[in-house]
């Protein structure tokens, strides 16, 4: 039997269907901030990840995804509301921010469980009160099997 195709539309409409579910009220799908230089792969789990621990951070809400269309290598992406931090004090620094995770507290998705896990494309050094920084969540789904 052949692999089924998934058109650019089945694409976008299987990964919207899944980023609003996630994103929608009382999920409580959360971007957490990891401090150890790991690559992650598709055997990540979230006892390989140490999270951050400077002052000011906590876990951020997961908002707002929109579809950015397909990329050249074949994958719908998504994008997600901006998140952000500020450090606030003295403690947890030096630190250094090596990317992030998205997990959700909620009966559609155990907290226990990655949704998924992205590095940072340059790791992120803090070492001072005041200093903040934002970036964009993304996702992107493939050929499905």
């Amino acid at each position: 039997m052949a692999t089924p195709v998934i058109p650019d539309e089945g694409k976008s409409n299987i990964g919207g269907q899944l980023l609003k579910r996630i994103t929608a009220g009382g999920q409580n799908c959360l971007v957490h901030l990891f401090a150890n230089p790991i690559t992650p792969n598709a055997a990540t789990v979230l006892g390989d990840l140490v999270e951050a621990s400077f002052d000011g951070y906590a876990p951020v809400q997961l908002l707002g995804p929109v579809d950015a269309g397909v990329d050249i290598d074949d994958n719908d992406v998504w994008i997600l509301e901006p998140v952000s931090w500020l450090v606030t004090g003295p403690g947890g620094l030096p630190t250094v921010v090596y990317g992030y995770w998205v997990d959700c507290d909620s009966a559609f998705v155990p907290s226990t469980k990655l949704l998924w896990v992205k590095a940072l494309d340059v790791p992120l050094g803090l070492s001072a009160l005041g200093q903040s920084f934002q970036f964009v969540p993304s996702v992107s789904f493939g050929q499905l099997a």
